[in-house]
Order: structure tokens, then C-alpha cells, then sequence
């Protein structure tokens, strides 16, 4: 049984008191062609031997940490990474956070993962990489400005 009629700008509402539906519900079709949550996988008469590699971790390149203003509280950041090998930068992935530096160079050439010292501002940053110097210069703006 229908409540009360509401009008609101375009629309009237009814507001139904015990009813799902007013009318007729039409008839429908409810598709259910579902996959299975696992399929099953035909598995070869004879299974391969599987060989696990042994991969040593990425090295950690060589880097420096430098501070500007050298004295008290710093502005900005600078880390130096010498990648020895990485003819591009398209080979490098860096992730930087408010805390934390990450360097990845493919294939799993080297890895760096540094805390840093004072807290940054990651959209504040910049980095620069040099192919003939093959040397990695990331500069970041800290949050004691």
C-alpha cells in the first residue's frame, strides 16, 4: 500500500509500506554463465623437471649522501649513485619516499634501498642521470625548509 506521494523538483516519489514492487514484475532472464573459481588444467603424460635458479641478490651500487646547506638543518638532499654499466635511464626505476629512497636498475643490475636521513617532500624531487659519467643524481627537498 502505497504511504504518501513526494514530490521533489522532477521527480514524484511513493513510498511503498510492505511491497517490493508496484504492478506487474515482467518477466526476465538472469545470465549465470559463471567461470569456475579453479580450473582445472590438463597436466602433460610426462612432467618436466623443473630447475631452480640460484640468483644471487642485485649489488648495491656506490653512493653518497650529501646535505645543502652543509651546517645545520638541510634544504635540500643530494644523492649520488655511480652505475657503472647502465647506458640508460630507461633501465632504472626510483621510487621516492618521504623516508625512504629506492633504486632498482633491470635487469637486476643493482638495487638500493636507502633510509633517509631527514624526512622530504617526494613531489618536490628531481633526478638527473649522466651516461658518460654513468652517475645518478637524485635531489630532494627536505621538510625543514
Amino acid at each position: 500500500a502505497v504511504v504518501s506521494t513526494q514530490s521533489t523538483g522532477d521527480w514524484d516519489w511513493l513510498v511503498l509500506k510492505n511491497r517490493s514492487h508496484v504492478g506487474r514484475i515482467r518477466p526476465h532472464t538472469i545470465r549465470t554463465y559463471r567461470k569456475p573459481v579453479i580450473q582445472e588444467v590438463s597436466t602433460p603424460a610426462t612432467p618436466k623437471k623443473r630447475t631452480t635458479k640460484h640468483t644471487q641478490p642485485a649489488p648495491k651500487p656506490d653512493y653518497i649522501v650529501l646535505q645543502e646547506p652543509t651546517e645545520g638543518p638541510p634544504n635540500y638532499l643530494i644523492i649520488e649513485v655511480w652505475l657503472p654499466g647502465i647506458e640508460s635511464s630507461s633501465k632504472l626505476t626510483l621510487d621516492v619516499g618521504e623516508d625512504r629512497l629506492t633504486l632498482h636498475a633491470h635487469p637486476a643490475m643493482y638495487f638500493l634501498d636507502i633510509e633517509l636521513p631527514y624526512d622530504v617532500i617526494p613531489m618536490e624531487s628531481g633526478a638527473q642521470y649522466d651516461t658518460a659519467s654513468q652517475l645518478l643524481t637524485v635531489a630532494l627537498m627536505t621538510t625543514e625548509v
